[in-house]
């Protein structure tokens, strides 16, 4: 008969499990085992600890799957039935980073509220270079270069261009982003390593239900950014949770690992205090909500690391909120693949 392992025997070995695949070539292997890791008790510490390790703390210098290699042989050890992060001078721990503030597109931040990040608009579709619209640059002053970020608007498959395939059009608005982040308009203000594209109806090219082209498209471009931005760097997406149902399916997961960037999700909510608003307080109603609801959504099996709070039409701008404080974001694992709690 065989023995039933424990939930700890579990998430220690896939722990073990999800670091061996990586070591072997099977990056893409990684996040399965984390998630079952994680559904087995794994705590958040652990988890983040070990994408902050590979991700963010080698460096950009060195492959990706160096990275896992250099952590598996000198970082992670499993012993006495728990899992332990070990440090040495290339890899250390991190406790939990506070939360950020910030704006997007036309917006600079205005009564007390700080600008520790700015994300600009740098252009959409099938520009080569991009575009000077929606750009704030005393907002990109305030937030200073490494913390000012930029995102490309993705135009959908309908609106691909003759004789070229859906994911063939992702890779190249892919190429037109990275170009704009490196030679458009606003380029030298921007030096945040993650680059979003921004997925809504508004960039024309999207038909409600049409999954199979609209996921080629996203996959491309995905993928493609991953390949020409420097290691350790990851794409961004800006999207809600109703367009990833209506366009994408709630079973869609994109192959390439990506930082979500949420909108839609509980913004401008009543519990919500405006930034322009003296009489409350902005950032305790924001930090709640965040924490009792937002950080628990997950699209395409990745939880929030930027989230639009407020939003332009509701009055006083554009803003949000970061979980993290790098250059260079890190995609956060969800147990699921879409789930929404906001």
């Amino acid at each position: 008969m065989l023995r039933q392992r424990s939930s700890e025997q579990i998430r220690v070995d896939a722990m073990k499990v999800a670091l061996r695949k990586a070591t072997s070539g099977c990056f893409s292997c990684v996040d399965s085992y984390l998630a079952l890791a994680e559904e087995h008790g794994a705590t958040a510490l652990e988890l983040q600890q070990v994408r902050d390790s590979i991700y963010r703390e080698t460096g950009r210098r060195v492959r990706r799957r160096k990275l896992v290699k250099m952590l598996a042989t000198g970082g992670l050890v499993a012993a006495g039935g728990a899992l332990a992060l070990e440090t040495s001078n290339h890899l250390s721990s991190h406790a939990a980073l506070s939360v950020q503030w910030g704006t997007d597109s036309g917006s600079q931040t205005c009564c007390d509220m700080s600008q520790h990040f700015y994300i600009g608009r740098l252009g959409y579709g099938g520009q080569p270079l991009g575009d000077a619209y929606y750009f704030n640059l005393n907002a990109a002053h305030a937030a200073g270069q490494d913390h000012t970020f930029g995102y490309w608007g993705i135009v959908g498959p309908n609106s691909c261009p003759a004789g070229m395939s859906p994911s063939d059009w992702g890779k190249q608005q892919a190429t037109n982003a990275w170009n704009a982040w490196n030679h458009g308009p606003n380029a030298q203000y921007v030096g945040g390593m993650t680059l979003f594209g921004d997925l809504e109806p508004g960039f024309g090219g999207w038909t409600a239900g049409n999954y199979t082209r609209n996921q080629q498209v996203l996959n491309g471009f995905l993928a493609h950014l991953y390949d020409i931005t420097p290691k350790a760097t990851w794409p961004g997406l800006y999207i809600s949770s109703r367009y990833w149902s209506s366009l994408l399916g709630t079973g869609y997961r994109p192959a390439t690992d990506f930082v979500l960037w949420i909108c839609g999700c509980s913004t401008c909510g009543g519990d919500i205090c405006s930034p322009c608003n003296f009489s409350c307080n902005t950032q305790r109603t924001v930090q709640n909500k965040l924490g009792s609801s937002v950080v628990n959504t997950t699209l395409g099996g990745r939880k929030p690391v930027v989230w639009q709070y407020w939003i332009s039409d509701c009055g006083c701008g554009d803003y949000n909120v970061m979980t993290q404080q790098s250059s260079s974001l890190t995609p956060a694992l969800g147990s699921t693949t879409y789930h929404v709690t906001c």
